[in-house]
């Protein structure tokens, strides 16, 4: 696989949003993307993650049961702990989670095929977080299995708190 990176796009999410979308990143002229997050951070004091969606051509977030992951922890104070679904409404915990600040997460996230109309679209999770004072590091597997376009993601909640700040940096992987 090429590993020339080059920009399409930079989002900064603001505290106390309940959901952000970052559109149009996905186009014809790249197979593969990453995402690379920095600084995300939780506005609440108690662990929480996030979730992620796709989204559709026509602007429509994906919410039918049409996501399947597998997620494997690593914990720098226990044994690995692993979680999956599938046919579910969302990837979950593709980031990790955070509690209060000043701890935070970063991810790297590789996503196969997003924009073609006749394939899954599959997508690598990467991260390292802090919580509660642990470290921990996360890498996670996904599919979304109906073949469609998708020209973007949503993050959210799924307790419908809010998000906390950090950065989603978009890259065309040539």
């Amino acid at each position: 696989m090429a590993t020339n990176l080059e920009f399409i796009k930079s989002v900064k999410i603001e505290d106390n949003t309940t959901a952000t979308s970052i559109t149009n990143c996905f186009n014809a002229n790249y197979d593969v993307y990453q995402f690379v997050v920095r600084g995300q951070t939780s506005v609440d004091t108690s662990p929480a993650f996030y979730s992620m969606r796709l989204i559709d051509s026509g602007g429509s977030v994906i919410s039918d049961a049409e996501y399947d992951y597998a997620n494997l922890y690593l914990k720098s104070n226990a044994s690995y702990s692993e979680n999956r679904n599938t046919g579910v409404t969302s990837w979950v915990e593709p980031l990790g989670e955070t509690d209060a600040s000043p701890e935070s997460a970063g991810a790297v996230v590789t996503i196969y095929n997003p924009y073609s109309s006749s394939s899954y679209t599959f997508a690598t999770f990467q991260s390292v977080f802090s919580v509660s004072g642990v470290t921990k590091g996360g890498k996670r597997i996904a599919v979304h299995k109906v073949t469609e376009t998708i020209t973007g993601i949503n993050i959210f909640r799924p307790s419908g708190s809010e998000l906390g700040a950090g950065t989603f940096t978009v890259y065309g992987v040539k």
